[in-house]
């Protein structure tokens, strides 16, 4: 990767090497170049004032820190630094001549994960969408880097509610010792307005906000107001001929519910290449009531509804909701009657993730919704915000609209990564 030009934007960034303030905080849109002008700065700093030194790269995942930062800053060309990143040590080593760093990768996507920095002497942290981080784990980093007196902090992030712990304790009140710089699309020099629009057309709403505007807003009303206002763009009677050639395989999601909620079955379809995503059918029934086995024998039924609605098809998994004795029973169930499909246990991704998956798919036109899915229709047109919380939740008091998306978003929360909509 070659970096043939800076933005005025990105070249404060660079200047933040050299200046007095101990902190830089760097918030904005989406796209906006922020992160590997920030990474490169990062390493710049640490090998210009530092040797034999270690130094913190923190992420929401390894697996995304490894992703988004380790990766593309070796793909850098002309930096004058060696960089060779030991996976099993979660170690990135920069050397420079006779010059030698080290920057261990973390991730900080729990409560629990300050447990993994503790012991840890650095001299600087860089924190890669910060705004995704608990605080329990940003604050035992940044307390990592106190014994030098030179250290610098480095944060970035897309904004998220005005009520979220990083906003208010280095947003709302501005900090003498820290740099503020707010990135927008344009401050990218590889964005051009062709690559902007096509930007913007993937978000909507409160995301749309956030990720485009860059502003710090707080999640309002209906979760996805496109398709309230006219479901009709989202939803077909039936997949074409082409489309049906096109699926590559189906899969389950189903929430079991007890007391007053419902279990709800939702069958989709994600063609090849991960191109498109299908409701294809739902089975919703109250669960008062109703043993496990009748369940099972529910579920093995709705499967061969789909079987036969979409035969030759290759099926794979049942994702479920707990408990594990329902899980357990459906996949007995299936076994039982030669039907190839596992029922394993729900990834549960965070909600929000789901949300913010949806809103994507609905805006890049990657995700259609059969006819014969009423209960999914409700629910999507339906979701809302729950007002009287300040951080960002889906309402879940109405098992119409709640139980219905959990099933759907069972059935292909595990394959986020592929359809490229995390």
């Amino acid at each position: 990767m070659r970096i043939s030009e800076f933005s005025p934007k990105q070249g404060e960034v660079l200047k933040f090497i050299f200046a007095p303030e101990e902190v830089l905080v760097a918030d904005g849109s989406v796209r906006s170049g922020k992160t590997m002008s920030m990474i490169v700065a990062y390493l710049i700093w640490a090998m210009e004032y530092f040797d034999r030194t270690n130094f913190i790269i923190a992420g929401k995942t390894v697996t995304s820190t490894e992703r988004n930062i380790v990766r593309p800053v070796q793909d850098v060309e002309g930096l004058p630094y060696r960089l060779e990143y030991k996976r099993s040590d979660r170690k990135l080593i920069a050397t420079c001549g006779a010059k030698e760093n080290y920057f261990y990768v973390f991730g900080g996507k729990d409560e629990g994960s300050y447990q993994l920095i503790q012991g840890l002497t650095a001299a600087g942290a860089f924190f890669d969408e910060v705004a995704l981080q608990p605080q329990s784990f940003v604050d035992q980093a940044t307390a990592r880097t106190l014994t030098f007196a030179n250290a610098k902090l480095w944060f970035n992030c897309n904004p998220e509610s005005p009520n979220h712990w990083f906003y208010q304790m280095y947003l709302k009140t501005p900090r003498p010792e820290a740099k503020y710089l707010h990135f927008l699309m344009a401050d990218n020099p590889i964005m051009g307005e062709a690559e902007i629009e096509k930007a913007k057309r993937m978000y909507s709403g409160v995301f749309y906000q956030r990720y485009v505007l860059g502003q710090w807003v707080q999640a309002e009303g209906l979760i996805f107001p496109q398709f309230a206002d006219n479901p009709d763009n989202w939803l077909i009677d039936e997949l074409t001929d082409e489309e049906r050639k096109q699926l590559a395989y189906i899969t389950f999601g189903v929430d079991y519910g007890e007391s007053t909620s419902h279990t709800v079955f939702v069958a989709s379809g994600i063609s090849r290449g991960a191109k498109r995503l299908y409701a294809l059918a739902e089975h919703k029934r109250q669960s008062t009531g109703v043993s496990p086995d009748q369940i099972e024998r529910e579920f093995v039924a709705f499967v061969r509804d789909v079987m036969t609605l979409y035969p030759g098809v290759r099926l794979t998994y049942a994702f479920c909701d707990h408990p594990e004795t329902i899980t357990n029973g459906i996949d007995a169930a299936l076994r039982k009657e030669g039907i190839p499909v596992r029922a394993i246990t729900a990834k549960k991704e965070e909600i929000n993730t789901r949300i913010y998956a949806q809103d994507k798919m609905l805006n890049l036109g990657i995700m259609k919704v059969l006819k014969r899915c009423p209960n999914l229709v409700h629910s999507l047109k339906n979701q809302v915000w729950n007002p009287k919380k300040q951080e960002d939740e889906r309402l879940d008091d109405t098992p119409d609209i709640a139980d219905v998306a959990d099933a759907w978003e069972y059935s292909w929360e595990s394959f986020i990564d592929e359809l490229g909509v995390r």
